[in-house]
């Protein structure tokens, strides 16, 4: 990479995975370009490759391509009997290449999933916090990644900064980005307690647009997550959301033995711990777990957080993904939240008739709905709301018209009109 950043040449590598895994290659080549690897290939694929690249003009000089394949090597040596086998060459490249993708993976995942979308809103009013926040998380992701995704990220770097290449630029240092460990613990468990919510919600038929009425969360960061209450609601679809440090007024732990891992250990008295643990008669004393006078080793059980007693039928509950913290959501539906619902599902399907339209985000519409007098009712109190959402400067209620849509086995007619 260093003789390509001086030289902006491309260099084609005839190292094999185990020369490369090593540090141990020979580099041939030099066109005009960025920074090309060829691994795991024959030496004398690399030669054909360098011929086919010559075959107009000659781009790589010819008395490169004229050394001897593996010249490198003695006569009958073999790459095993100098380096590591291959099984060993794997974990490395495992560790440091297959590892950097899964955490690269992630970070998108996060970006784009979590910031970008609950920045959406901030990026149409031109917020500059918001967007320079998102140029400099990929100016930075893109020098990182560079290594792992060469062309996409210099695709991405060039039409972001202008710059020759974002191979030519310096790895970051961590230093220049501002960090606070704290509010990054803080916005992970609020992420968990949403994702944990959105999991409760489905399981249960709970679609995401039918609002509940309350969320509890316990947990030993409830404090800290009160700045962020109104996040959590807004992404699970509640009207309250409830927190507190009180874990024992909600929660209790539950120990999950594991026998196939006590039975080698403990032989006979297995059967002795299990009834224990049945009866109650377990402890926890810091990271030791105690089950019927047996200490017992950490592969040998699960510890979790399960709801106390309470009515199933109305609450559903899970712990957080840390196991620190439990939630506790209220599944009951009332005709009030189904009503709500409705009009949520409404703002959907008007929402997609203007995508149809092809219609602009900023045009204003007249909108007719067609609507079972049933569903009318329960969906005309929120007219206004309705109306706020999908940029309607009034709302015609029309009979008659062919269904356009079914929301829940109800035909539902949805127009839209442009105003000019």
């Amino acid at each position: 990479m260093a003789i390509a950043n001086k030289f902006g040449y491309i260099l084609l590598n005839t190292s094999n995975k185990s020369e490369l895994a090593t540090g141990y290659g020979t580099l041939y080549g030099d066109m005009a370009g960025g920074l090309g690897v060829l691994g795991d290939c024959y030496k004398l694929q690399v030669y054909e490759l360098a011929k086919y690249i010559n075959r107009h003009q000659e781009i790589i000089p010819k008395n490169i391509i004229t050394k001897a394949p593996s010249a490198e090597l003695r006569p009958n040596q073999k790459d095993s009997d100098s380096i590591p086998d291959y099984a060993v060459l794997d974990q490395i490249l495992y560790q440091y290449i297959f590892n950097a993708c899964q955490q690269v993976r992630t970070f998108l995942d996060v970006l784009t999933n979590w910031y970008i979308r609950r920045s959406r809103d901030r990026f149409w009013k031109g917020d500059k916090d918001a967007i320079d926040t998102l140029h400099t998380v990929l100016q930075v992701l893109t020098r990182i990644a560079a290594p792992l995704l060469p062309l996409t990220t210099e695709k991405i770097y060039k039409e972001l900064t202008g710059e020759r290449s974002v191979h030519l630029e310096d790895w970051p240092d961590a230093s220049i980005v501002p960090s606070d460990d704290e509010l990054e613990k803080v916005m992970d468990q609020v992420r968990d307690v949403c994702s944990t919510t959105l999991s409760l919600r489905k399981v249960h038929s709970r679609r995401v647009r039918l609002p509940l009425g309350e969320l509890t969360v316990a947990s030993p960061l409830a404090n800290a997550l009160q700045s962020f209450v109104s996040i959590i609601t807004d992404e699970v679809n509640v009207h309250k959301v409830t927190l507190t440090t009180e874990l024992g007024q909600v929660a209790k732990h539950e120990l999950q033995l594991i026998p196939a891992a006590l039975g080698p250990r403990l032989g006979a008295n297995t059967q002795k711990v299990i009834v224990a643990v049945k009866k109650g008669d377990w402890s926890i004393n810091g990271d030791e777990v105690i089950a019927g006078g047996v200490s017992l080793e950490p592969h040998e059980f699960q510890v979790r957080l399960v709801a106390a007693a309470g009515d199933t039928e109305k609450i559903a509950s899970a712990a957080l993904a840390d196991g620190q913290g439990i939630v506790l959501l209220n599944i009951e539906l009332t005709d009030a939240l189904l009503a709500e619902g409705a009009a949520r599902d409404i703002v959907r399907m008007v929402q997609q008739a203007r995508r149809e339209a092809g219609l602009a985000v900023s045009d204003r519409i007249v909108l007719k709905l067609g609507l079972p007098d049933s569903l009318q009712s329960q969906v005309s109190q929120f007219e206004a709301y309705i109306a706020s959402e999908t940029l309607a400067q009034r709302i015609e209620w029309v009979q008659g018209l062919d269904p356009t849509g079914d929301l829940d086995g109800n035909p539902v007619h949805i127009g839209v009109d442009q105003v000019r």
